[in-house]
């Protein structure tokens, strides 16, 4: 048994009955066209009080200007280039940058870092607005937190090689560990491309891993993203799967057919997540 638990963050003032270790607050649940669920994005807050924003697509800037919250993110991690995940960053670099006094630091694998650099370069960004890093595995010394850029390009579009990533956090608490997926987009389940060899630590304590993955009704050739059936084993092997990039006539769609799986929606779940550390174990 897991001594980390994940609770609804509306909870956990409520129930919380440990040590909080991360928090997890999705701005955007929805497809590219949902617009009133957002597009998909997510703000991970750390104990020590670090702010990791996941993609920055066209709804996600004005929702962190809502919140006050543009310059409190430290590093911005993006999975790929697709307007819905990354058509509020121009925005947002220029506002850091005049209005904040701040350069924005940006997180992706090398091939994304191409397609992000051109597309800037379009918006007009000097290079001392921002500083893109492209290292495979990302430390975090004073936190104990490693995160790795899982390639997953030819499993999302198929057009031109199109590069792609998912996002693995692992937390070290000194005695033990924790980790957090994000899947990013892909067409199937992301721990199909993690290797046991090779992500052992993931394998070793299924219940220490919490998995936010995307996942759809729709079937047609070249599914851009995870058929919600090809969901089912890896709920079997990881029983803390959240979903999200699907609207609600989807999660209608699936709840027809395999009510457990609709059931890890954010829709239903809702957006704000903490990982604690249970007392006593």
């Amino acid at each position: 048994m897991s001594k980390f638990k994940i609770i609804k963050g509306i909870d956990s003032a409520l129930s919380s009955s440990g040590k909080t270790w991360f928090d997890v607050e999705f701005l955007g649940i929805g497809g590219a066209f949902d617009t009133e669920e957002g597009t998909p994005s997510a703000l991970f807050k750390t104990k020590g009080g670090k702010h990791f924003l996941i993609d920055c697509g066209y709804t996600t800037y004005s929702k962190l200007r809502n919140k006050n919250f543009i310059d409190k993110v430290d590093r911005v991690f993006i999975t790929h280039t697709h307007e819905d995940h990354i058509s509020g960053i121009s925005t947002f670099i220029y506002d850091r940058f005049f209005v904040h006094k701040m350069q924005t630091h940006i997180e992706c694998t090398e091939e994304v870092a191409k397609r992000l650099e051109a597309y800037l370069d379009i918006c007009g960004h000097p290079k001392e607005m921002y500083q893109i890093h492209t290292e495979k595995h990302v430390f975090i010394e004073d936190e104990l937190i490693s995160i790795t850029k899982i390639d997953t390009t030819e499993h999302h579009w198929p057009v031109n090689n199109f590069p792609n990533s998912g996002l693995l956090f692992h937390f070290d608490t000194g005695d033990d560990y924790f980790v957090v997926i994000f899947s990013g987009d892909i067409n199937k389940p992301i721990t199909n491309l993690m290797a046991p060899g090779d992500y052992s630590f993931v394998y070793e304590k299924p219940d220490n891993v919490f998995i936010f993955h995307d996942m759809t009704s729709l079937v047609h050739e070249q599914n851009p993203h995870t058929n919600f059936e090809l969901l089912v084993e890896m709920k079997d092997k990881f029983k803390n799967l959240f979903t999200y990039h699907h609207n609600e006539a989807q999660i209608s769609t699936i709840s027809k057919i395999n009510p457990e799986i609709a059931l890890t929606s954010l829709i239903i779940q809702g957006e704000n997540f903490v990982i604690e550390e249970t007392r006593g174990l």
